[in-house]
């Protein structure tokens, strides 16, 4: 178990695990199943004061998130501004999502190997999406925005979510 943990050093699943507190190690590197990004979508980082802004670039708009660190969650920042916001910003993340590319990298022997490794002091759990619906409401939109446009707009919303769904089952 030292040498699991002396290995992963500074893997925040690792120290949990090690105290204790989780018996769950989430998402190693090993797997990655899914979609990526086109080539064609670029992101900036960008700091202003405690403010971390995200910019989503593509040939049919871009998109702005704002979030901030807080004493409660600085590792994660919390949602100021959710990315999607209008009716333009949902056919720029539909953009996104129809031009994702299947890219899936999964090494069995090193994930078994890790599996292991950790035996009975824990669980190993291999990554995947959240549904498009907790995708929506907690990281692209929020919840007013989502059931303002599931309102509004909801063959719109509906196309993003049906195709996401079908992407990741």
């Amino acid at each position: 178990r030292d040498r699991l943990l002396d290995r992963r050093r500074g893997h925040d699943a690792l120290g949990q695990l090690e105290m204790g507190a989780d018996v769950l190690l989430r998402f190693p590197d090993l797997c990655a199943v899914g979609y990526v990004d086109s080539p064609e979508v670029r992101y900036d980082f960008e700091r202003h004061g405690g403010e971390e802004h995200l910019f989503v670039h593509t040939p049919v708009g871009s998109l702005h998130g704002i979030g901030v660190r807080t004493e409660t969650s600085p590792w994660i920042p919390f949602p100021t501004r959710h990315p999607v916001q209008t009716l333009a910003d949902l056919e720029v993340l539909l953009w996104i999502e129809e031009h994702k590319v299947w890219a899936p990298h999964v090494d069995f022997a090193a994930f078994n190997a890790l599996v292991k490794e950790v035996g009975d002091d824990g669980f190993v759990t291999a990554p995947t999406t959240c549904s498009p619906f907790h995708y929506l409401l907690e990281s692209a939109m929020g919840v007013s925005t989502f059931y303002e446009l599931l309102l509004t707009h909801t063959a719109e919303v509906e196309q993003w979510m049906n195709l996401r769904h079908e992407r990741t089952k």
